[in-house]
C-alpha cells in the first residue's frame, strides 16, 4: 500500500521526535487535519455498536496511544477513522451493488468500499454459543454485502478496532491477498472473480461478501414474472404479500429479486413445475418470531411435490427456522444461494424424499444442519414413506456453527436411500457435531454414498454441547428422531466412500465413528444392524495421513471398513 502523508499539528512534534523510538508510532500515525476527507457519518450509518457486536478485549486493540498508531488518528462519532482525501482510488472496471436500504439494521463496526464507492454493509445474526438454544437468545451482529463485478474490484473494509495479521480472508483457496494499514483501521484486497468470500477476524467478527458476476440488464421478463426491486417489500406496502407474509407461487411462474431487494416473506408451492426463482436480491426472515418452545416459525422457502424447478443466487438471512423445506420433490437444483441462520432449527438446505437433486456453489452458515438430506413419509397417509436418489452437493462453502455440516438422516422413513454424492466442498468451520455424517434412525438401506474431496479449514466439532467428531456412521434407535414421524425397524449402511478428506487446523484427533447397534426393542426381532463395505481413502488431519494406528477410531456392529485399501474391521 502506498504511503499515506499526514500534516501534523505543532502540539505533537515533541511525540514526533520520540517516534524513531518507538515502532507502533510513525509519522504517519499522527492526526490529519483533513476537511475534505472522507468523513463516514450518517451518510453511511447512523447505529450504534450493539452490546453483542462489541469489540473483544485484547492487547493490541486497547493498547495506549504509544502503542497504537491509529489512536492519533482524528475519528469520526461512529468512532472510525477519517481517511484522508485521495486514500480511496475510483475503480473503473463495471460493477454494481444495491442502493443503501435505510431501514435496514447495519453492522455498525464496519465499512466497505468498492474503489471509492461506500457499500451497504447489513447486519446479520449468528449464533456461536454452539448450543442447543430453543429460543436462540445469545446471538452476534455481522456484517453481509453483496456487490457483482466483471473483471474484478478492489475493496477496503474499514472497522472500528485495528486490522492486522489476525484478519483473514476464506476460503483459503481463494487466494485473495491482504494489505493493511493498521493506522488507519483498513484492509484492502482485490477479487478478480465472483463468488463467496468471508472476511473474518479473530473468529466471531466477520464480514460475508457475496460476489456476484456483473450484468448490464436484469435477466427477467415481466410478462410471467414476480419482480421484486430495490427496496423493502413486506405485507404492508407490497400487495403481492399475502397476510400472512407469503407468495404462493404456481407452474411456470419465476421470481425476480433485484439486487438491493429485501423481501420479508416466504414463498411456497404445491405440486407446481417450472418455478424459478432468481436474482441477487435478499430475502429476509428477522422479522418474525422463532421458538422451538412455544412453535411460532416462519420458513421463507416451503415447496412440497414440485418439479422442474430453480433457485439461483440470492440470499436468505436469519431465517426463522428451517431455510429450504423441500419435501417429496424432483428434478431440481439451487444453484450459489446463500443462507445464514442463527436461530433454532435454523437448518440450511434440508432435502426431505427428494430425488435427482443438484445443489452446486452454495453459501451455507447455520445454526442447525447446514446441507441434510432426509426421508419423510407422507403426512396424509404415512403408510407411504419416502424415498431419496440421486442427489449430488458439489462446490459449496459451509459453515455450521450447531449440529452437522454434510448429513443423512437422522429422519430416515423409507427403505430407498441411494445415489448420494458431496464432493468438491469447503468447509469453512465446524464447531459442534460432525463434519460428514450418516444417521439412519429408521428403516431405510442407505446406499452408495460418496464423500469426496473435501476440504475442512476449521474443525473445532465438541465446543458447546457438541462431539469432537470428523465423521459419524450409525445405525440406532434414536430416542429423540426415530418415532417422531413414523415407528420403524432399523435399516442399514452399506457402500459409503470418504475420500481425499483434509483437515486443515483444528483437532488433532477427531472421532471417526462406524457404529452400527443391535436391535433392543421388544416389537422387532433382536438382530443386529450392520454398517458395511465402507472405503476411506487419503484422509489428512493437520498434515498428518490418518493411518491404522489412529487413536480415535470407534467401530461397532462394522464389517469390512477398509483405510487406504487395507482393512480395519
Amino acid at each position: 500500500m502506498k504511503k499515506k502523508t499526514c500534516l501534523l499539528p505543532s502540539i505533537l512534534l515533541v511525540l514526533l521526535s520520540c517516534a524513531s523510538h518507538s515502532p507502533g508510532l510513525a509519522a504517519s500515525s499522527l492526526p490529519t487535519s483533513n476537511p475534505e476527507g472522507i468523513s463516514s457519518s450518517t451518510e453511511l450509518s447512523s447505529e450504534t455498536p450493539s452490546s453483542s457486536e462489541a469489540p473483544h478485549s485484547s492487547e493490541k486493540e486497547n493498547s495506549s496511544p504509544m502503542e497504537s498508531s491509529s489512536s492519533f488518528m482524528e475519528k469520526d462519532e461512529q468512532g472510525f477513522v477519517i481517511l484522508p482525501k485521495g486514500y480511496l482510488e475510483k475503480e473503473t472496471r463495471a460493477h454494481s451493488f444495491g442502493k443503501d436500504v435505510e431501514n435496514k439494521e447495519k453492522s455498525a463496526n464496519l465499512r466497505l468500499f468498492l474503489g471509492d464507492e461506500p457499500v451497504p454493509v447489513y447486519g446479520v445474526h449468528v449464533n456461536v454459543t454452539h448450543s442447543w438454544d430453543p429460543e436462540a437468545k445469545l446471538r452476534e451482529l455481522v456484517g453481509v454485502a453483496s456487490v457483482s463485478i466483471s473483471s474484478g474490484a478492489k475493496f477496503t473494509l474499514q472497522c472500528t478496532w485495528v486490522m492486522d495479521g489476525r484478519c483473514k480472508i476464506m476460503p483459503s483457496s481463494s487466494g485473495v491477498g491482504l494489505d493493511f494499514d493498521e493506522t488507519h483501521r483498513t484492509v484492502q484486497f482485490e477479487i478478480t472473480k465472483p463468488g463467496d468470500y468471508v472476511v473474518s477476524y479473530r473468529g466471531n467478527r466477520a464480514l460475508h461478501l457475496f460476489v456476484h458476476s456483473y450484468e448490464e440488464a436484469s435477466p427477467y421478463n415481466e410478462s410471467n414474472c414476480i419482480y421484486f426491486g430495490p427496496g423493502v417489500h413486506n405485507k404492508n406496502n407490497d400487495r403481492r404479500l399475502a397476510n400472512n407474509s407469503t407468495v404462493s407461487l404456481s407452474s411456470n411462474q419465476t421470481v425476480y429479486l433485484a439486487e438491493g431487494a429485501f423481501v420479508e416473506g416466504a414463498f411456497i408451492s404445491n405440486g407446481t413445475e417450472n418455478v424459478r426463482i432468481l436474482g441477487k436480491g435478499f430475502v429476509d426472515g428477522s422479522v418474525f418470531d422463532r421458538n422451538a418452545t412455544t412453535g411460532s416459525r416462519f420458513i421463507p422457502f416451503d415447496f412440497n411435490d414440485c418439479s422442474s424447478f430453480q433457485f439461483d443466487s440470492f440470499a436468505v438471512l436469519d431465517p426463522a427456522g428451517w431455510c429450504f423445506n423441500l419435501y417429496f420433490c424432483r428434478d431440481f437444483s439451487l444453484n450459489g444461494v446463500k443462507v445464514i441462520s442463527s436461530r433454532s432449527n435454523g437448518d440450511g438446505i434440508s432435502l426431505q424424499s427428494c430425488r435427482n437433486a443438484t445443489v452446486d456453489g452454495c453459501f451455507v452458515r447455520t445454526y442447525d444442519d447446514s446441507i441434510v438430506v432426509k426421508n419423510y413419509p407422507r403426512w396424509n397417509n404415512r403408510s407411504i414413506e419416502g424415498a431419496s436418489e440421486h442427489i449430488e452437493v458439489k462446490n459449496c462453502l459451509i459453515w455450521t456453527d450447531l449440529a452437522q455440516c454434510l448429513e443423512i438422516g437422522y429422519e430416515t422413513v423409507g427403505t430407498k436411500m441411494e445415489d448420494i454424492y458431496f464432493h468438491d466442498t469447503t468447509i469453512l468451520g465446524a464447531y459442534h457435531k460432525a463434519a460428514i455424517s450418516i444417521h439412519n434412525a429408521n428403516n431405510a438401506a442407505i446406499k452408495n454414498v460418496r464423500f469426496e474431496e473435501i476440504l475442512i479449514e476449521n474443525l473445532q466439532t465438541g465446543l458447546g454441547d457438541g462431539s469432537p467428531l470428523l465423521l459419524e456412521f450409525t445405525v440406532a434407535h434414536s430416542p429423540t428422531w426415530s418415532d417422531q414421524h413414523k415407528v420403524t425397524g432399523l435399516g442399514s449402511i452399506d457402500g459409503v466412500k470418504v475420500k481425499n478428506v483434509t483437515v486443515l487446523a483444528g483437532l488433532e484427533s477427531p472421532r471417526i465413528s462406524i457404529q452400527g447397534s443391535m436391535e433392543t426393542r421388544s416389537q422387532y426381532p433382536k438382530e443386529a444392524h450392520y454398517i458395511r463395505n465402507v472405503e476411506l481413502e487419503n484422509i489428512i488431519i493437520r498434515g498428518k495421513r490418518v493411518n491404522h494406528s489412529y487413536v480415535s477410531f470407534a467401530f461397532a456392529y462394522a464389517e469390512n471398513v477398509l483405510l487406504d485399501g487395507e482393512k480395519l474391521v
